[in-house]
């Protein structure tokens, strides 16, 4: 996509509702943690298709009506979505996603994310700032329903949210992906800081 359609797509979404609604699976609780999800997911086994985990994760998860996951779900979904004034966001993102894992040497999964970080100019001595800059733009970004819906299945729901960062090797900025998790309301949870330039 080039740089006016995009344009062109920020603008039009200004003038569409930005109305935002809770997913909500009555009689069910939220998945607050990781643990509650894995819960839902037996929960819906023992049910025999009565209950859907990817609903069950979903409960309490608040989106813009013009960016959420398709509703209904599936045929005979029990879901119902509740308007809900803005929502104020809260994003997670772990000291341990850039010290044990963008900048650990010993991580070969994480090898090519050091040399990218590390050809900015960052180092893990600036872990605790962009731990802090991740989490401010994307609560801004997730209030704003700046954001790409991404893979949706039992284990909840994933977005994607752009973070720009000003290099420290030279003058400009790199413009990237990271990868998020929602959670109940409000709460989005970084699953990798590093998703690609998409």
């Amino acid at each position: 996509m080039n740089a006016l359609e995009e344009l062109r797509k920020k603008v039009l979404r200004l003038f569409e509702s930005n109305e935002w609604v809770k997913w909500v699976h009555e009689g069910t609780n939220p998945a607050y943690t990781n643990a509650d999800k894995l819960t839902n997911i037996a929960f819906s086994a023992l049910s025999l298709g009565k209950h859907c985990s990817i609903c069950l994760n979903l409960n309490g998860c608040c989106f813009p009506k013009n960016n959420m996951p398709t509703f209904p779900l599936h045929p005979n979904c029990h879901c119902t979505i509740k308007p809900i004034a803005k929502v104020k966001a809260e994003a997670i993102c772990a000291l341990s996603k850039f010290e044990n894992y963008i900048f650990n040497a010993e991580n070969k999964r994480s090898e090519e994310k050091k040399v990218l970080f590390e050809s900015w100019g960052y180092s893990i001595m600036d872990s605790s700032w962009l731990t802090e800059e991740f989490i401010r733009q994307a609560q801004e970004k997730y209030e704003n329903g700046d954001f790409v819906l991404g893979k949706l299945n039992e284990h909840g729901q994933r977005i994607s949210i752009k973070i720009t960062l000003p290099r420290k090797d030279t003058i400009g900025l790199v413009t990237f992906t990271s990868g998020w998790m929602v959670y109940p309301d409000g709460v989005i949870q970084n699953t990798t800081p590093y998703g690609g330039k998409k």
